[in-house]
């Protein structure tokens, strides 16, 4: 069964256009069974996608788009963004331990809103990560469509020497020009060098009625009117929680769609335990938390 691996919410700030509540919502209204949050440069709605999840009775899935740039080729620090899924708990914290640097890196460098970190410490805590290699803003796609196919291996074949078999080639569809022949090119690629290839709907909004808010927030995000065009607002609006049948209509491979379902099933992390154990009070010797109470409120 598909499963929405890729899904930004309205904490991307200026760049998702809904809730977390509505992403899910919307996921069980299609009868999913799993769904993923991966927020752009963070992981700050997590707790509210887990509760949200726990409502309506999905598989959550925590991840994040983590911005990176390889220092050794590109020395003016150009960023791209991969998207990392935690496969446990593990993962979370190499996850938040990546997003940490990446933020540091941004403030040394006087630029707070495009948080950055280099490869070699994405390599250094990259255990227990599912790793897709993104989509508009990240270097593959970029690289496909101006047809520098062997560019594009090799980019690939470096994430696979940090990642391993827990690397994919993310593929997605959206009714935008250039879109058939992109996925033409991923499927391609996957088959060439046994990358396997994973579908996302790389969402940015739950449903089409939030499309306006999401074309706003891009505006604000890029100092410009809702009157002027910019290569990064969107041509349409398809980037919603779509349902399987529909991405498979735009070509998307059925195994693609469906190994989205069994990445999901390999990731289990859970911040919301049934029951809390605050931490215990050090108390003076005799004396007892309500005697104690009574003396500080005294």
């Amino acid at each position: 069964m598909f499963a929405h691996l890729h899904a930004r919410s309205w904490f991307s700030f200026r760049a998702g256009g809904s809730p977390p509540e509505a992403l899910v919502a919307e996921a069980a209204r299609l009868g999913m069974a799993s769904m993923a949050i991966t927020d752009r440069h963070g992981v700050y709605g997590v707790v509210r996608f887990q509760q949200a999840c726990k409502e309506h009775g999905l598989r959550h899935v925590f991840g994040a788009e983590v911005p990176i740039y390889d220092e050794a080729e590109n020395p003016t620090r150009s960023r791209h963004s991969l998207v990392l899924l935690a496969q446990n708990r593990k993962g979370y914290a190499n996850l938040c331990q990546i997003l940490t640097l990446a933020h540091m890196e941004g403030a040394a460098q006087d630029d707070r809103d495009n948080p950055a970190t280099s490869l070699e410490s994405l390599a250094a805590h990259s255990d227990n990560l599912f790793c897709l290699t993104g989509t508009d803003e990240g270097m593959l796609y970029s690289l496909l469509d101006t047809a520098h196919v062997e560019e594009a291996k090799r980019w690939v074949g470096t994430l696979r020497d940090i990642f391993g078999d827990r690397l994919f080639i993310e593929a997605t569809h959206q009714r935008r020009k250039g879109d058939d022949r992109r996925l033409s090119r991923l499927v391609r690629l996957s088959t060439e060098t046994n990358i396997p290839l994973v579908a996302t709907g790389d969402v940015r909004y739950a449903t089409p009625s939030h499309y306006w808010r999401y074309d706003l927030l891009t505006c604000i995000r890029n100092g410009i009117t809702v009157f002027d065009e910019h290569p990064e607002r969107p041509s349409n609006s398809m980037a919603y929680v779509q349902p399987e049948a529909e991405l498979a209509r735009r070509g998307l491979p059925l195994a693609s769609l469906h190994l989205s379902g069994e990445i999901a099933q390999m990731c289990n992390v859970d911040l919301i335990p049934g029951h809390i154990i605050p931490p215990g009070a050090r108390l003076p010797e005799g004396v007892t938390p309500e005697v104690l109470f009574e003396q500080k409120v005294a």
